[in-house]
């Protein structure tokens, strides 16, 4: 009979699996994105919603912000910085390969972690990453109802 601590660690390490799936497939949504942005002009991309008064940019700026900050929570090893800044005033061919790169590094270094995290690591891994895909559907689901509704059809 398999003892059920290996059994929740090894549910735990699959669902932390697909969740960081899920954070990898990100990555390569931003890459689909880019072919949409590339065409949009960037008042646009640099106009707050008047709902969340962010912008395009700020919204994608947070994303990775945010997984640094979560990987620097995580681990005793900086993963770097990123600091919140004028995300309005970044290219946004350099916003995107910043997101592409960091969410790649980091969806990385959290594979690495999940495979060797005791179990109490493992559970505060696995709520963060369903917090961080709740969001990421949130983000692009606001960045893709301000191109919807900034008139990207007409372009």
């Amino acid at each position: 009979m398999p003892d059920s601590g290996h059994a929740n660690i090894d549910e735990l390490r699959t669902r932390c699996d697909e969740l960081l799936d899920q954070m990898e497939y990100t990555a390569d949504e931003v890459s689909v994105l880019r072919k949409v942005i590339d065409r949009v002009p960037d008042q646009l991309l640099s106009a707050a919603s008047p709902e969340t008064g962010q912008s395009i940019k700020s919204i994608l700026g947070h994303i990775t912000v945010r997984d640094v900050d979560m990987l620097n929570a995580l681990t005793t090893a900086e993963a770097g910085t990123e600091s919140e800044t004028d995300w309005d005033g970044v290219p946004i061919d350099d916003l995107l390969v910043r997101l592409h790169d960091r969410r790649q590094t980091i969806v990385r270094e959290l594979r690495q972690l999940s495979d060797r995290a005791d179990p109490s690591t493992l559970a505060a891994l696995d709520d963060r990453l369903k917090r961080i895909v709740a969001q990421d559907v949130e983000a692009f689901r606001e960045v893709a109802s301000l191109l919807h509704y900034g008139g990207i059809g007409t372009l």
